[in-house]
């Protein structure tokens, strides 16, 4: 179990991956900071883990992400945000994007990450990012 203590881990987040399984535990009533580097590309648009739509998009852009906006993983974020769960459920998404602080999790497991898409698109995405998480407030452990 590769669950955080005072360390940090590092994560690759890959666009093209529904589920990216990390080896990152996450402990309910602790405490996280996330962070980002990278960019990564929803077909032609390349964006960091904050997401998009920047205001240079074009027409056609804009009217095909109106068409598939209802359908998108968390549809309160924007396209290709990185967003966070736990074991894989979504119930327990949470945004991380380039920078998330002070993230107090409920339920203890295993983290998952992926850019906020269709879940039948992401066959047209590539490059990757790189996270690290750091607990910031760990659990107390009983004293004996």
């Amino acid at each position: 179990m590769n669950t955080l203590s005072q360390n940090s881990r590092v994560a690759i987040i890959q666009a093209g991956l529904e589920w990216n399984k990390t080896d990152i535990e996450l402990e309910a009533g602790c405490t996280y900071d996330f962070s980002v580097v990278g960019t990564w590309m929803d077909a032609s648009i390349e964006c960091s883990a904050d997401g998009y739509p920047p205001p240079e998009l074009k027409l056609w852009q804009k009217m095909i992400l109106a068409c598939f906006s209802p359908l998108r993983r968390v549809r309160s974020e924007k396209w290709f945000a990185l967003i966070g769960v736990i074991d894989q459920d979504m119930s327990t998404a949470f945004l991380i994007g380039q920078e998330a602080k002070g993230i107090k999790v409920a339920h203890s497991g295993k983290l998952t990450c992926f850019a906020n898409d269709v879940p039948f698109k992401y066959g047209n995405n590539s490059g990757a990012v790189t996270l690290t998480v750091t607990v910031t407030t760990p659990t107390q452990q009983a004293i004996p």
